[in-house]
């Protein structure tokens, strides 16, 4: 096992912060939300609040972001007599606060959002404020969004809501609940489901209540990490083997997902509290966990469910039934993606059971359905097989803005080693150096290893020796590299034709494979003036094409990841630049939205 430790600052809470924001609305005064994370969930909140008349200004920091909510604009004299019109986006927990805050403020409101958000039931919080007071209409399909508040403020009085699908209901009544006319009470039913984010809206509350906010008298908070983002980078470092440290995460009553390190606990990872954040060691062997109880894990359960997939033959996890009112329904999505990668599956009732296969499909391509957990949870077994692809990788901007600059880091950190492959003349050494520099990796060069021990070049050994102990050569010095070394290797053209140096480069690390066609690599090779390709120096072009037929299946077969030939300019280091994006996408997706430059 390895013994570094990755040091990981993770995105704060976007939950926490949705609810400080319409907390510093309700209460008014000036209150200072200090660290809150980027996204599009908190990005809707803070527009929905600034069209209501709360008055926000945000300061930008590299990772997160300090807001100032400060005094309420007078709507009647902002808005007069019109409409006032909200988008939320596809912010669920957005359309849920701001619905409840709406119907306080005796103002007619249409509050909307996209195909996606419209589709989640709305109905037992519409009911549930017109039972209080207010006066909320459906304008297109009844039971969802859009919908029309009335200028008619609910009273209050005693109303039961069910948390079976969701707690927010139960939040968003909370949150109002102190300003209405009448003493409120909200009485929970059925089976609670993410209870512990209700305690998290009722702990802010009380930081929030009007003894502690005085008069002209400021809020401030801290946003802390969000547990259920930073667990898919723990799961990867666990996953494996790398000690993580996750920075600035003290465990407290605010976190809603805690019980996350219950069950890696149980798993045999080690999980200790240190001044500068919480330290996760993985464990030498996953020991089984048999059986989860979703309650209070409603998002981070995916990721219990990823490394159960990955490490043990048969988990159940119980009360799941709300995972299907999310962005998607993660029930089914989840057991559908898990299916693809050779994963048992299967869904009864309130549970899903879970358990590896015997052969993943290394290639499978995972459907996100437009949700951003989706995306991140498949990141965790595209750790160890890279060639898996995850459409549309940046819905993650709902939450975790710089989520695949995180996972690059992360993936780096494991110290994999990367081995180049491809034909003689297609660019293994550049890439293979540009790569080297970029990622702080040590460069090798397999030929040149080669010539330094042997003391002569390529071509005078084979003149020599022969082919045959050339490559009986080439493969000893193959053998002394080990996994896990933090190098990238620039393998010979020919490497591959020895059968045993082919499962000593699948042990060795993740293969990339360089396409290039016999055109192109006749253009470099003429090119070369180092004369180290003794069977490539007359008849270049058919010759090229002859090896390719024998060497291209073989490459395919080893490959990891295959990077695409690009069409050349003169710049050699800017198509060098070029290629290393193509293969930071397929990597690590960090350049999708252009977030990231080299």
């Amino acid at each position: 096992m390895k013994s570094n430790v990755f040091s990981y600052n993770p995105a704060r809470s976007k939950s926490i912060t949705n609810r400080a924001l319409v907390l510093a609305a309700l209460f008014g005064g000036k209150s200072f939300i200090q660290s809150a994370p980027y996204g599009d969930d908190v990005n809707a909140m803070i527009e929905a609040l600034r069209k209501l008349g709360i008055e926000i200004d945000v300061q930008e920091k590299e990772d997160s972001r300090d807001i100032v909510v400060n005094k309420k604009i007078d709507l009647k004299e902002k808005y007069s007599n019109k409409v006032i019109r909200i988008n939320a986006k596809n912010a669920g927990t957005t359309s849920r606060f701001i619905l409840a805050y709406a119907a306080t403020l005796n103002k007619k409101i249409i509050l909307s959002g996209s195909a996606g958000l419209k589709k989640r039931p709305i109905a037992e919080l519409v009911d549930a404020l017109n039972q209080l007071g207010a006066h909320i209409t459906y304008e297109e399909e009844a039971g969802h969004l859009p919908v029309c508040i009335h200028p008619q403020v609910p009273q209050g009085g005693t109303i039961n809501i069910s948390m079976q699908k969701t707690s927010q209901y139960a939040s968003a009544l909370s949150l109002i609940a102190p300003f209405l006319q009448k003493k409120t009470t909200i009485k929970t039913t059925g089976d609670r489901r993410s209870k512990s984010y209700f305690d998290t809206t009722r702990t802010l509350i009380k930081l929030w209540s009007k003894d502690n906010v005085q008069k002209n008298r400021s809020k401030k908070i801290t946003i802390p990490v969000d547990i259920a983002s930073a667990s898919y980078i723990i799961a990867i470092s666990v996953i494996n083997c790398t000690k993580i440290l996750v920075r600035n995460m003290i465990l407290s009553d605010l976190d809603a997902e805690k019980e996350f390190f219950k069950y890696i606990k149980k798993m045999g990872c080690d999980v200790g509290q240190t001044k500068t954040g919480l330290l996760i060691s993985p464990p030498r062997k996953f020991k089984p966990l048999k059986k989860i109880d979703a309650r209070e894990i409603p998002d981070s359960v995916l990721t219990l469910a990823m490394i159960c997939a990955l490490t043990q033959d048969k988990t159940t996890i119980s009360n799941v039934s709300h995972l299907r009112y999310k962005e998607c329904d993660r029930l089914l999505a989840m057991s559908n993606e898990l299916k693809k990668l050779g994963a048992k599956v299967q869904l009864k009732n309130n549970t899903i059971t879970i358990g590896r296969g015997e052969k993943v499909d290394v290639e499978a391509r995972i459907n996100t359905y437009d949700d951003h957990r989706m995306a991140m949870v498949f990141s965790i077994p595209k750790s160890i097989y890279p060639s898996i692809s995850i459409e549309n990788p940046v819905v993650v901007q709902k939450s975790y803005t710089k989520y695949w600059e995180d996972y690059r880091k992360t993936i780096l950190s494991l110290n994999k080693n990367f081995i180049l492959v491809g034909m003689p003349g297609s660019g293994k050494t550049s890439l293979a150096k540009e790569l080297a520099r970029l990622w702080d990796y040590s460069f090798i060069d397999l030929d040149e290893t080669f010539v330094t021990k042997e003391k002569m070049s390529i071509e005078t050994y084979i003149q020599k020796h022969g082919w045959e102990s050339f490559r009986k050569k080439e493969s000893k010095i193959l053998k002394t590299f080990k996994p896990n070394q933090r190098i990238i290797i620039s393998t010979g053209g020919g490497a591959i034709l020895k059968k045993e140096n082919i499962s000593v480069l699948k042990k060795l690390g993740i293969i990339i494979y360089l396409e290039t066609g016999a055109s192109q690599l006749t253009t470099h090779l003429k090119k070369d003036s180092k004369n180290s390709r003794p069977h490539l120096q007359k008849d270049i072009l058919d010759k090229l094409k002859t090896i390719e037929k024998e060497r291209i299946p073989l490459y395919k077969a080893i490959k990891d990841i295959s990077l695409s030939p690009i069409s050349e300019t003169k710049n050699k280091e800017y198509d060098i630049k070029r290629k290393i994006k193509n293969l930071e996408n397929q990597l690590f997706y960090c350049h999708e939205n252009d977030s990231y430059r080299i």
